[in-house]
């Protein structure tokens, strides 16, 4: 019941097997036929505990991503990581280990790719829309808490938003090759 009501503070991860979790799993809310059940709550860090994070929240990233040409260096945060690769992270320079550095390559990419499986599991569910966030909103809780359970340097924002962002990021590529998972079969994709 709880869950129904606040379902934005509730961690969902998938249940593909569509197997009950709980006595009460029926009476939980399911998108899609049961693939998304809500399981436990998700603890929210808090900024004063991570001061060398430099975009806790959304609003400061947009703002210098918008007034800067070079997203790259929209941080302002050296990442140490001279190895190559770094093409690989312009997307998501929004993104920082809890000392201030931006991830790595392999992060990055590992990152995009947890997303794209989600995406592959709403696919297979039949629930996915031609924007990102058009996504019921159990379903995007479902998508940041998977991603900011498996990617430590996700919850490190308010809210989630960074897990969030990869997926508006990654989203648009992903199913722009996949048309026909949308509701009527076909369409174009909107960037957000």
């Amino acid at each position: 019941v709880m869950a129904a009501a606040v379902p934005e503070v509730f961690s969902i991860i998938p249940n593909v097997k569509n197997i009950a979790i709980s006595s009460n799993a029926s009476t939980l809310p399911k998108i899609g036929g049961g693939a998304f059940t809500v399981l436990k709550p998700l603890d929210q860090l808090r900024k004063e505990d991570h001061p060398l994070v430099p975009y806790w929240f959304k609003k400061p990233w947009d703002e210098r991503a918008k007034s800067t040409d070079d997203i790259l260096h929209a941080t302002g945060v050296d990442d140490g990581d001279d190895q190559g690769g770094e093409e690989d992270t312009k997307q998501q320079r929004y993104v920082q280990t809890a000392n201030g550095k931006n991830i790595k390559a392999a992060v990055s990419s590992s990152m995009r790719r947890t997303a794209r499986e989600c995406f592959a599991i709403m696919g297979r569910e039949g629930v996915c829309r031609q924007k990102f966030l058009e996504h019921d909103p159990i379903l995007l809780q479902w998508f940041r808490n998977t991603l900011a359970s498996k990617f430590a340097e996700l919850q490190l924002c308010d809210k989630l938003w960074k897990a969030e962002q990869v997926g508006i990021d990654t989203y648009p590529s992903w199913i722009k090759y996949r048309l026909h998972l949308l509701p009527g079969g076909s369409g174009s994709v909107k960037i957000e």
